[in-house]
């Protein structure tokens, strides 16, 4: 259940910040995704390690992707006269908030599938783009940026799902348990 309302708040924060930049609202989906992960941390056992994992996950591929706006492999129309900053929008922070959020619920189950995860997010962050530019939020900025994009997410998949804190904590092993204990016999 918890895995299911993972997928599903993560989609309502691709809307949100997706038509929220359609429509100019650049900050709708960062508000989301603080939404969500308030709902996240209360589903997870050990809070800190999982918010620090998803603000470092979140920060590294938005930078990703501002670096690879400034040198013309992504645009955001949209946001351009809104966020004239050379890193990416907001909105695009938030999605990868978002999309840092998934490993230790939904995705948990590619965890220890590393090539799985590359095929995965090798096909679904340009499927994710695609649809973006359906509707107007982003544009390929070279013929390059499809394979471009593949590369991103089929290499950021699987090593965020590597990253991502245990989904059970591991209980600490006793030394003295793992070794053999005389049986007594009733006589």
């Amino acid at each position: 259940m918890k895995s299911l309302a993972n997928y599903a708040l993560f989609n309502c924060v691709w809307f949100a910040a997706v038509l929220g930049a359609r429509d100019g609202h650049l900050w709708l989906g960062l508000l989301a995704a603080l939404v969500m992960l308030v709902i996240h941390l209360a589903l997870i056992p050990d809070r800190k390690a999982e918010l620090g994992y998803v603000l470092c996950a979140g920060l590294i591929g938005a930078l990703i992707d501002s670096y690879m706006q400034m040198v013309g492999i992504l645009r955001y129309p949209t946001s351009a006269s809104g966020w004239p900053f050379l890193i990416a929008p907001p909105w695009i922070f938030a999605l990868w908030f978002a999309f840092a959020m998934l490993p230790r619920l939904s995705l948990a189950w590619l965890r220890h599938r590393p090539v799985l995860g590359l095929v995965l997010g090798s096909i679904g962050g340009p499927l994710s783009f695609m649809a973006g530019a359906r509707m107007g939020v982003t544009e390929a900025g070279s013929s390059w940026t499809w394979l471009w994009l593949a590369l991103e997410y089929g290499l950021m998949t699987p090593i965020l799902l590597e990253l991502a804190p245990p989904t059970a904590p591991t209980p600490p092993r006793d030394v003295a348990s793992c070794q053999a204990k005389p049986t007594s016999k009733v006589r």
